[in-house]
């Protein structure tokens, strides 16, 4: 028996197929993995020295910023002030609850 062009064609496109699909699952089951375990370690090595970076740089930022805050603070004479206003305010409440206690209106 002999074999014809389409014979040797169709075996041919047979052993093709058969070779992509077996390094197809050499490839899934073998490789795939093995990229994914090295790439997440990678990433975590990665995210740590981003952390340790974005963390130093975090603190100089609150210290600074705390900083600028307490340069900002009104100076004495606005604060008394304040005090002021808050005290008078405080009593005038007080005075308010007390003669609402004792009957008496304002």
């Amino acid at each position: 028996m002999q074999a014809s062009i389409v014979d040797i064609m169709l075996i041919a496109i047979c052993s093709a197929v058969v070779t992509w699909v077996m390094a197809y699952g050499v490839f899934m089951t073998v490789l795939v993995p093995r990229i994914r375990q090295q790439i997440d370690v990678e990433f975590e090595e990665k995210l740590d020295v981003a952390v340790e970076v974005l963390s130093e740089e975090i603190r100089k930022s609150v210290r600074q910023g705390v900083l600028e805050a307490v340069s900002d603070i009104p100076s004495a004479e606005v604060l008394r002030e304040t005090t002021q206003n808050i005290a008078k305010t405080g009593f005038d409440i007080m005075g308010v609850g007390l003669d609402a206690m004792r009957g008496k209106r304002r």
